[in-house]
């Protein structure tokens, strides 16, 4: 007989190790509320751990947060044996269009498949149902410098803005942001970011003080 694939059963919250660890978490307490008045409608997905007795969650660490708000002991969970690049495949799919999931997110879990598991933009697209150019958008936000990632984690520009700013020069990137950061908008629109490094770092040919021929 071949090995069971799946397997749904309970698990101690205690046991739920996170394989890719979320960096924003919004409406927890939320969530716990909902798990105590309803209990769990979806269960984990996840995979046996390398310690004994441990499951490595590939979708649905932000239930098991809620769960240890809520002092719920067990949560249901879809066990099966997946492999790492299934693992934040399965990520993926899962909070493809969840509002609750920053833009960052996704674009580190594609850019992990990209440089780590060597996945083409064009697998990644058909897989997710997303068009190259937004794949590619994607893999430029994850290369962008830190102090640009911590500022889009706190939603000081949207993604729109973000794509502008990934597509500076990244020796650049700190210098344009450390003069943007100073602006009063508490959210910086695309067009802003935009119109600031036309205006201030992009060579305005028409107004050149020289033959622009030559």
């Amino acid at each position: 007989m071949p090995p069971v694939q799946s397997a749904l059963i309970k698990v101690k919250v205690s046991q739920l190790i996170e394989f890719r660890s979320r960096q924003v978490y919004k409406s927890l307490d939320e969530l716990a509320n909902s798990l105590k008045s309803h209990g769990q409608i979806e269960p984990l997905i996840a995979r046996k751990g390398s310690k004994k007795n441990t499951y490595e969650i590939a979708a649905g660490t932000r239930r098991k947060r809620a769960a240890l708000i809520a002092e719920i002991d067990t949560l249901d969970c879809v066990v099966r044996d997946l492999t790492d690049q299934q693992m934040v495949e399965v990520c993926i799919a899962e909070n493809r269009d969840r509002d609750d999931i920053h833009p960052l997110e996704e674009a580190d879990a594609l850019s992990e498949l990209h440089g780590q598991f060597g996945q083409t933009i064009e697998e990644m697209a058909a897989r997710f149902g997303r068009s190259k150019e937004y794949i590619w958008g994607r893999l430029k936000i994850a290369k962008m410098h830190a102090d640009l990632r911590a500022s889009f984690l706190v939603n000081r520009f949207g993604v729109k803005g973000a794509l502008v700013l990934a597509g500076v020069a990244e020796t650049m990137q700190v210098r344009v942001w450390g003069e943007l950061s100073k602006l009063p908008d508490p959210l910086l629109s695309a067009t802003k970011i935009s119109g600031f490094i036309r205006d201030k770092y992009l060579l305005r040919l028409a107004s050149a003080p020289f033959p622009i021929d030559s």
